[in-house]
């Protein structure tokens, strides 16, 4: 058959010997398409002779045919298409003696179709009180999921061309073939490669739409990155190329398509195989994923802590969130707890008399560990829903709400999983009102942040005893305890944040009413400072102390918050703090100290040293000074 093809080649007088027909005519003989060559209708598709030097090659079938190639000054004639005329991108003349393989219209056995990944989920939810190493803010964050970003963490140094057979140019013992370089020895490709300029004609010149953002001006992409828009590229240009091989700039697209397919094989394969296991593990979590709508977020606390007067003991929390959104502007919050009752040195103090400044305390939670003291039992702890009839504007109404989650925010004390765990540094005693926002309540809290301004005011109702009726004045939505509070935050620039706060409450019969004031700086990308100052009026018959109550308490608390202490990611603080300054409770004023040094593990685990110390614990000068260290760890999933 090969010697008939022969003889029909040199009966053709009238067909010019361009290299385009004798190349195609070589990829034509290794696939066993012989005939096709010598119909009629592929004769009369032949474009005008041109001059072109020539020169003799060998290659397997055709020892004695004399084959026309192209100079490097050469120039090829191109037809333009209507509106434009498209340039043409050569692969360098070193390609001519390349082995040609099967291209036809169909789905090629080298490359099949390729497979889209299906997206995942498309929106993150993070609701107020951040898990793990979330920025503070007092929206809900909506994130857009990355759907098409490819992994390229890959072993440069596996085997990429183990299969000769499947990359005909990686044997260099071929007659007439050239050893392309292997995958390993493949740099970024560069605006200046050929290949890039090629491959960047053909997706100019099909609308290759999927492939055109892999091209960023004059950047070079990474070898997957190139290898992602030559398999898109190939996806739609095979069978246009089958279909119109008749025409001289196909041939000619035809010829470089192929040189692309044989350089990048294993990057191809590559790239494809981690599609289709995008694709296989998009479809299994789709399949069994908890909710379409629903986020299930945990999070695990436990700290080993020990102290003077106090044996070592182990304190756990854990919190399981479920995050539910109906659209992109909306976070519906379910949030469940349960602890071990555990308890650290300090609160052993604070425990023994009415617990007036503990985790629990009356009046302040400026205990050891904010995560002391939770019960064991599974209990409902945040049930709230948050919409944005605007974008400058949020409400929250709920069953169950806490009104740190909503005022009185630092970016260096906010957070007990993550900076200080004493509540001394997390909240203003006064302003958040512990007897509230322990347990939570039913209410209501909105925000408004105007475009363009530097001022943000929100607001919010809470009550503590909304879900018991009857005649009882203390009982009821606008019963006892109850806590209303407002708050304005300016931010006359990117490192000064200030809040005025107010609050007027009623708890254990008491009627309170308090200004605070929430500030912090920050010094440079890896340090800042922060505090914060009260001052109140209380005033009732408290029915903790069983007595009339009338005072002014004072609280404060400073501190300063670092990153990337001696360990790049690292967090860490030093703070102190009196949280309730009064001569009319205690014989002495309770001043709280602590140290922290936050070790990020990873995304899930993180480690933290902390070291206390509180000097007359519950305003009692008889509890002296007790300190205490602990090690938390936080399990995020």
């Amino acid at each position: 058959m090969e010697l008939s093809f022969k003889q029909c080649l040199r009966s053709q007088q009238l067909f010019p010997l361009e290299v385009s027909r004798i190349l195609f005519a070589g990829s034509l003989i290794s696939s066993g398409m012989l005939s096709q060559l010598c119909l009629p209708s592929v004769a009369q598709t032949s474009p005008q002779q041109s001059e072109i030097p020539t020169s003799r090659i060998s290659s397997s079938g055709i020892s004695d045919l004399e084959i026309s190639i192209p100079d490097a000054t050469s120039q090829v004639s191109t037809p333009a298409i209507t509106g434009e005329m498209i340039p043409q991108i050569y692969p360098p003349e070193s390609d001519i003696n390349s082995t040609l393989v099967e291209f036809s219209g169909g789905i090629s056995p080298r490359f099949p179709k390729v497979l889209k990944p299906k997206p995942s989920l498309p929106y993150i939810f993070y609701f107020p009180e951040k898990m793990g190493r979330e920025k503070n803010g007092d929206k809900y964050l909506i994130a857009a999921d990355a759907v098409d970003n490819l992994n390229t963490d890959v072993d440069a140094n596996s085997d990429r061309n183990s299969d000769p057979s499947s990359n005909p140019s990686s044997d260099p013992s071929s007659d007439g073939l050239i050893v392309l370089p292997s995958v390993t020895e493949l740099s970024d490709v560069q605006p200046s490669d050929w290949a890039y300029q090629a491959l960047k004609s053909l997706v100019e010149r099909y609308g290759i739409l999927s492939a055109s953002p892999k091209f960023r001006g004059n950047q070079a992409m990474t070898r997957y990155e190139f290898a992602a828009a030559l398999a898109a590229t190939l996806d739609k240009v095979e069978g246009l190329l089958g279909n119109a091989i008749g025409d001289e700039y196909v041939r000619q697209d035809a010829i470089t398509v192929r040189r692309l397919q044989n350089e990048y094989a294993s990057v191809l394969k590559e790239v494809r195989e981690r599609i289709d296991t995008t694709e296989y593990k998009a479809a299994e979590v789709e399949a069994n994923q908890f909710s379409v709508t629903t986020k299930l977020q945990g999070q695990q606390i436990v700290g080993f802590t020990g102290g003077s007067s106090a044996s070592n003991t182990v304190v756990s929390r854990t919190r399981l969130n479920l995050l539910t959104s109906f659209d992109k502007k909306d976070l519906l919050l379910t949030q469940l707890e349960s602890g071990n009752n555990g308890g650290d040195a300090i609160s052993q103090e604070q425990r023994e008399n009415v617990n007036l400044l503990g985790s629990n305390g009356v009046f302040a939670n400026a205990g050891g560990l904010d995560y002391t003291d939770v019960e064991s039992n599974l209990k409902l702890r945040r049930l709230y829903y948050q919409f944005r009839p605007t974008d400058s504007f949020a409400i929250a109404v709920g069953a169950k709400m806490s009104p740190r989650d909503f005022i009185d925010k630092n970016s260096y004390g906010n957070n007990e999983s993550l900076d200080f765990s004493s509540g001394a540094f997390l909240n203003n005693p006064l302003i958040v009102q512990n007897q509230i926002d322990r347990t939570g309540g039913a209410g209501a809290a909105i925000n408004w942040n105007p475009q363009n301004s530097k001022l943000i005011l929100r607001g919010l109702y809470i009550a503590a005893n909304a879900n018991q009726p009857g005649t009882n004045p203390n009982r009821g939505l606008f019963g006892d305890s109850h806590q209303a509070s407002l708050e304005a935050e300016y931010n006359p620039s990117n490192k000064l944040k200030l809040r005025l706060q107010y609050t007027n409450a009623v708890v254990n019969n008491t009627d309170i009413n308090a200004l605070g004031i929430n500030a912090e700086y920050s010094l440079n990308r890896n340090a800042g400072v922060f505090g914060r100052l009260g001052i109140g009026n209380y005033a009732g018959f408290n029915t903790s102390l069983n007595r009339d109550f009338s005072t002014y308490p004072v609280s404060w608390s400073v501190g300063v918050g670092l990153r990337n202490v001696v360990v790049p990611g690292t967090l860490a603080g030093i703070a102190i703090a009196q949280p309730f300054i009064t001569g009319d409770v205690g014989n002495a004023t309770q001043t709280n100290f602590e140290a922290f040094y936050n070790f990020q593990l990873s995304d899930n685990i993180s480690v933290t040293p902390i070291f206390s110390v509180v000097t007359n614990p519950d305003n009692d000068k008889n509890n002296g000074i007790i300190w205490q260290s602990a090690l938390r760890t936080v399990f995020s999933f």
